[in-house]
């Protein structure tokens, strides 16, 4: 379900912008919107103000649910350029973490799932290992980890993207 809304953003987000995205700039995506995450908690006074977090001037990043969601949609994305099998998912515990672990462990991740894209598309050099199963191993890590967050915050995942589809608003032409 969360897939099939997930194209329907790209549609929009596609037509308004006309630009389409491949894997990696897709996993890039993903990094900037756990970025744009890790900023929101900490504003909320969920982390320690002492993380020098470099706010962009005029940028308020302090809704939770709605970086969850753009890191829900961004994720999403992976899945479809990935052409994830439904086979290949697997499920990573992270519960009983609290959402500074998790936030820190998710931005490691990003790293690691951007590293091993790089390696896929022959960027960076293989080391001879299952690139693929390391891949998909890190990507659902980190989906059960915004999961997590998501519970954490009493977050409704397929409510939130309705009201993205719904709303739509950055993605409408004139706006």
């Amino acid at each position: 379900m969360l897939k099939n809304k997930a194209y329907k953003l790209q549609r929009q987000f596609i037509e308004r912008f006309h630009q389409t995205w491949n894997l990696r700039e897709s996993v890039e995506e993903l990094a900037i919107q756990i970025g744009h995450l890790s900023q929101s908690i900490i504003n909320n006074g969920k982390l320690e103000k002492s993380i020098d977090a470099h706010n962009q001037p005029n940028r308020i990043l302090e809704h939770i649910k709605d970086e969850l969601c753009d890191c829900f949609l961004s994720i999403c994305s992976v899945y479809i350029f990935f052409d994830i099998k439904k086979d290949e998912e697997t499920c990573n515990h992270t519960e009983n973490k609290d959402e500074k672990t998790l936030i820190v462990e998710l931005a490691i991740l990003a790293g690691q799932l951007l590293d091993s894209c790089l390696i896929i598309e022959g960027i960076k050099p293989s080391f001879k290992r299952d690139e693929r199963k390391i891949f998909l191993h890190t990507y659902f890590t980190m989906v059960n980890i915004l999961e997590t967050i998501a519970k954490i915050e009493n977050m409704d995942i397929e409510h939130e993207f309705d009201k993205m589809i719904t709303n739509g608003s950055i993605y409408k032409k004139g706006e």
